[in-house]
């Protein structure tokens, strides 16, 4: 044989096994990047999946527990009739956005807060709560709406027994909201299914097949999932997590699940197809395949250039995963893991670090009045300003509504405020494109980091508790934690917890405090005041509780009961033969925008049949800011029934002459802070002599209060003021004993400051 024959079949045989070694080779390659890129795949379902599967077991138990509390609170009421049971339930509706709270008794009728009357004696739900089990219905048909809804249920227990259940409804649409959660792109969904496969809660994704009912049976139609489909029905009877491949319409899918601990056995289910999963590990692949039959030589660099794109499809996926779909910014489970990774990064280091978060002051209103639309549009704005302001080292991430949050480093607390002012002012800039009327108020709540090894969850709610503390506040405002803000959540929840049995106990008192004439200084009239009297504390001052009671909107029915009471008073008086005099009632902002304000005064006023005009409506300057022109009509109605209005605290406000032109009012009350400062320079006399002057020249008459000293009385009776009140005539006192000093000991009422 010829050498060059022989060197041929040589080189032939070289490349041959040569070729077969390298085939070889990338093919287990091949399979091995495939098989990589598919586990963390799956890793990323299981981890989206059960992070839908806490997100909303979290929404669910918390619901939950509110009705529990309410369940409680109301066991231990002394509600006479079903009527006064749902006025009470109806506060609740609102404050956690419920359609409707029903108490229902044994047999199954449902009593509910907006006055329906429902027969649920059938509903699995209902009769769950009857055997003392909390529940979640799954969705079904309301009566009424004819919209579906799913109902929260608790047993009310009285003496150790069941004696009703409590029903809150709301619309199946915030459970499909929650199961929205974007991942993979938008290409994934999720849906809700019991342990036996029955679909409880479909997904409104348009990838979904919305005509399977149990997914057992739908899968096992498949011939090629039979193999799978055992174990995966055996995971979820034993409420394990994880996630399987099927076909399911033909096409490849990777199907994740995760039970909701403690919810009915309901298991969160995440589909994605496997294509879309596997997309970049197919170009990968066919790319390689090229590559290995075109350069042999490049191998190496083959590999290299497999694992760098292996490790940027990772990164995809988890930003495809953990990423906020409308904003764009990372999701709040993507926060929590970026913000953990840099604190314990920083655990052993001396960087200063905060969390802070922002929420959108009345949000739920613009969404309301603008619409969703433009809602979502400022939700864009605040992600891409966040992006645009905030610092590479920091970590960012939208919760959930309107909640942002923001784990950043600082040097010293005075710069991190001036920052976070700054980024405030530029979350603020809005531009509507529908309204020029809409002002975005952004409040910002900071959390110093003292302990980095502390849960980032508590963090957060820390600086959530600071964003809360500042609300009501105009304009956009920053706020740091403290461990007062701690303290005031406890004590306002106990003042929550309460404040019913306080008013059914007529803990609420009366106090009454004079006004006189500062020309004979004769008494002329008077102004009722609330006192808690607790049974354990003793007097507790109004400013511990009227500010928790305006929150809550339990302010509406201690300012009646102080109305009705004053009116028994001054009925009480007449019936004695005594000249009555007028006594001023205090009323908060939340009444002027309850239609029923003006009839509850006037069926009070009817009664106990007595004249309006002996009655002032006291309201603060504050008040007409909120909208000038609904209040004047509500103002010259209340004239019109006969009662005089009052001004409150004037002097406080930026355009408190104006007012005198805008607002109908009979009475106007200087600020003792507002006289106090100008008293003591020409300007200032001048001042508060013509501000008097003109109210007088409207027909109004001035109030001084908070008078302390003789000076502030000569003083004010040099600018021509009509009355004064305070310290140095009277102090606030209880009716008995502002009857003793007004009548004489024989004219004292038995009854003190209390209506029974």
């Amino acid at each position: 044989m010829k050498p060059k024959k022989v060197y041929t079949r040589i080189t032939t045989t070289l490349i041959l096994m040569a070729a077969l070694l390298f085939g070889g080779s990338s093919y287990y390659y091949v399979d091995w990047v495939s098989n990589s890129l598919e586990q963390e795949a799956v890793r990323t379902i299981s981890e989206t999946t059960i992070q839908a599967s806490y997100s909303i077991r979290n929404m669910i138990t918390g619901q939950i527990r509110v009705l529990d509390g309410i369940a409680d609170t109301l066991s231990k009421a002394n509600y006479q009739d079903m009527g006064e049971i749902r006025q009470y339930l109806s506060h609740f509706d609102e404050k956690y956005n419920f359609n409707r709270i029903s108490i229902c008794t044994p047999e199954g009728i449902a009593y509910a807060s907006d006055g329906q009357t429902l027969n649920v004696s059938k509903e699995p739900g209902f009769q769950k709560a009857l055997q003392g089990i909390s529940n979640i219905s799954p969705p079904f048909l309301d009566q009424i709406s004819h919209r579906e809804i799913i109902t929260f249920n608790s047993p009310l227990v009285i003496d150790g027994e069941v004696r009703a259940t409590l029903s809150a409804s709301r619309y199946s649409q915030d459970l499909y909201e929650a199961l929205g959660t974007s991942f993979f792109n938008g290409y994934g969904y999720s849906l809700i299914i019991d342990r036996k496969g029955t679909v409880i809660l479909a997904s409104q994704h348009p990838d979904s097949n919305h005509s399977i009912h149990n997914w057992f049976e739908y899968l096992s139609r498949d011939e090629r999932n039979k193999k799978t489909l055992k174990p995966f029905s055996e995971q979820l009877m034993r409420g394990s997590s994880g996630v399987g491949s099927f076909v399911l319409d033909g096409d490849k899918k990777f199907i994740g699940y995760s039970k909701m601990q403690g919810i009915n056995d309901w298991y969160v289910v995440s589909v994605v197809s496997k294509n879309v999963v596997m997309n970049r590990a197919d170009v990968i692949i066919g790319s390689t395949y090229l590559l290995c039959l075109i350069v042999f030589t490049a191998l190496m660099a083959i590999f290299a250039v497999i694992s760098r794109s292996k490790k940027r499809h990772q990164q995809e996926m988890e930003s495809i995963a953990f990423l906020d779909g409308l904003t764009k910014l990372p999701s709040g489970y993507k926060f929590h893991l970026d913000a953990c990774h840099l604190l314990k990064k920083h655990a052993g280091s001396d960087t200063q670090m905060a969390v802070v978060q922002f929420n959108i002051d009345r949000f739920k209103y613009i969404n309301e009045i603008y619409g969703y639309q433009e809602g979502n549009q400022i939700l864009q704005h605040i992600g891409k300003t966040l992006q645009d302001q905030v610092c590479a080292r920091d970590r960012i991430g939208r919760l959930h509504g309107d909640r942002f949050i923001l784990l950043t480093s600082y040097k010293t607390k005075a710069e991190l405020w001036s920052r976070m002012n700054e980024l405030n002012q530029h979350l603020s800039e809005y531009t509507s494109q529908v309204t020029e009327d809409l002002h975005l108020v952004i409040h910002c709540g900071i959390y110093i980091v003292i302990d980095k090894k502390m849960d980032i969850y508590t963090m957060m709610d820390r600086a959530g508790m600071a964003a809360k503390s500042v609300k009501g506040s105009y304009g956009s405002i920053c706020a740091f934690f403290s461990d007062e803000m701690l303290e005031r959540v406890v004590e306002e929840q106990n003042i929550e917890r309460r404040m019913h049995d306080a008013l059914a106990n007529g803990e609420f008192e009366v106090y009454l405090q004079s006004k006189y004439d500062l020309n004979d200084r004769s008494m002329q009239c008077a102004e009722a005041l609330i006192r808690w009297n607790h049974p354990e504390k003793g007097l507790i001052p109004p400013n511990a509780f009227i500010p928790v009671f305006e929150k809550n909107g339990f302010i509406v029915q201690v300012d009646l009961m102080v109305f009705e009471f004053v009116c028994s008073l001054i009925k009480r008086w007449m019936d004695q033969g005594i000249k009555p005099i007028p006594i001023s009632v205090n009323f908060s902002r939340v009444h002027l925008f309850r239609s029923d304000f003006l009839l509850n005064l006037s069926s009070i006023i009817k009664k106990y049949s007595i004249p309006p005009a002996l009655i002032e409506i006291e309201l603060t300057e504050s008040i007409v800011y909120e909208n000038i022109d609904y209040l004047r009509d509500v103002l010259l109605k209340l004239k019109c029934l006969g009662f005089t209005l009052s001004i409150d605290d004037f002097g406080t406000g930026y355009s408190s002459l104006s007012l005198l032109q805008s607002i109908p009012a009979d009475v106007i009350k200087l600020d003792r802070g507002f006289f106090l400062n100008e008293a003591n320079d020409e300007r200032g006399r001048i001042v508060i002599a013509n501000m008097i002057k003109l109210a007088h020249d409207l027909k109004m008459r001035v109030v001084a209060e908070g008078v302390e000293t003789e000076a502030q009385v000569q003083f004010l009776q040099s600018m021509n003021c009509n009355l004064a009140q305070g310290y140095y005539f009277a102090k606030p006192m209880p009716v008995a004993q502002f009857e003793s000093s007004l009548f004489g000991e024989t004219r004292v009422f038995e009854q003190g400051g209390r209506l029974d």
